[in-house]
């Protein structure tokens, strides 16, 4: 069985300087390595959620991809999302990390979701990729099954930004695996 995993790796393997969100796919891949050896180091574990809460650009493609190949998945969260809407969408999917571009305080999140790692601000992901570079992550379980995007959530989480990214997560998708890289 084929995962996205295996789809992006094809399509660095196809076109390294292929640009996404301004950054190619051989930088994206590098930087995922790393970030995916990050969060290993932190204590995630095959099959744990990365809840993301950030715009659309390099570092969501990052995160998601490092989450893939660290053996998790990843469940993207409206950066614009409130603290209470946060603290939901982390109960009920069950994350353990959460990676947010805001500096802001996360001590409520941490106190009542399962996240026991929060990786904040854009500055604390590049010094985590400076630390990290060059190393390639070795997920906890040997066999890893298909692991997707986990862009569903229950109940009243269910909004029309989540849709709009999981499209916008197809869409990145479709331009890896399309001749030429169209971005759409």
């Amino acid at each position: 069985m084929r995962t996205m995993l295996d789809v992006f790796r094809d399509a660095v393997a196809r076109a390294p300087g292929t640009e996404v969100f301004g950054a190619s796919m051989a930088e994206l891949d590098a930087a995922s390595d790393a970030f995916a050896a990050a969060l290993l180091d932190r204590g995630f574990l095959f099959g744990d959620r990365l809840a993301i809460a950030a715009p659309d650009g390099p570092n969501l493609v990052i995160a998601v991809v490092g989450a893939w190949k660290a053996g998790g998945s990843a469940v993207l969260a409206d950066p614009a999302a409130s603290t209470a809407e946060l603290i939901g969408l982390l109960t009920e999917s069950h994350a353990t990390v959460l990676f947010s571009e805001h500096d802001g305080a996360h001590d409520a999140v941490v106190a009542h979701t399962d996240v026991h790692t929060v990786i904040a601000g854009a500055d604390h992901l590049r010094d985590l990729l400076v630390l990290h570079a060059g190393e390639q992550p070795l997920a906890s379980a040997p066999d890893a099954e298909a692991i997707a995007v986990d862009t569903t959530t229950q109940g009243a989480m269910a909004s029309a930004a989540t849709a709009n990214r999981a499209d916008r997560i197809g869409r990145l998708a479709f331009a890896m695996t399309a001749p030429g890289g169209d971005q759409r």
